[in-house]
């Protein structure tokens, strides 16, 4: 994102494919779970028209000041995810990559 010239279009059509799974038609059994789901979190139609007219104002220098900030190797974390029965496979990889076993 910070090396490279990004064309306007190429976010103009990100937020586009955005807006629209947002405002994509639904059955209404999903609406009823849409809507279910938006007053248990306290998402307030005027929370999410918030939300929307934000996304419509991203702009390229908004992606590069989140990239600088939050995506940086500094930053960088990996974990992974497997069930109990991975513990002894995955041993040599977690050593050459560094990672420490935590069970949860």
């Amino acid at each position: 994102m910070l090396d490279t010239r990004h064309e306007y279009r190429a976010l103009e059509e990100a937020i586009l494919g955005v807006i629209g799974s947002m405002d994509k038609p639904s059955s209404p059994a999903g609406e009823a779970k849409q809507h279910f789901h938006n007053r248990l979190f306290g998402r307030s139609h005027a929370t999410r028209e918030l939300f929307r007219q934000r996304i419509l104002a991203v702009t390229l220098d908004d992606l590069r000041r989140v990239a600088e900030q939050y995506l940086t190797p500094g930053q960088a974390s990996t974990a992974v995810v497997t069930g109990v029965g991975q513990r002894e496979t995955t041993t040599a990889l977690r050593e050459e990559l560094g990672l420490v076993l935590q069970e949860l």
